[in-house]
């Protein structure tokens, strides 16, 4: 299963309506604190702000994850 996607949408209208849809399939609003970002996005933060909120300094795009149950696997 994929664990990480990036989907590109042109213009804020389009922005929202996925946002919308990817909330009614269980996906919460990233929140804009730099401190609640997965490690993995790390490499795709801009170097502004150095401390903050993404949302409140700059257009930033929306981010929607889902919280997902450890997986455990066995070697059977």
């Amino acid at each position: 299963m994929v664990k990480y996607a990036i989907i590109g949408v042109e213009g804020p209208q389009d922005q929202a309506i996925v946002g919308k849809l990817l909330e009614l399939l269980g996906l919460k609003k990233f929140d804009g604190s730099v401190s609640n970002l997965d490690s993995f996005w790390n490499k795709f933060i801009p170097t502004y702000p150095k401390k903050g909120n993404f949302y409140k300094r700059l257009d930033m795009p929306s981010i929607l994850f889902t919280v997902r149950k450890k997986e455990t696997f066995t070697n059977d």
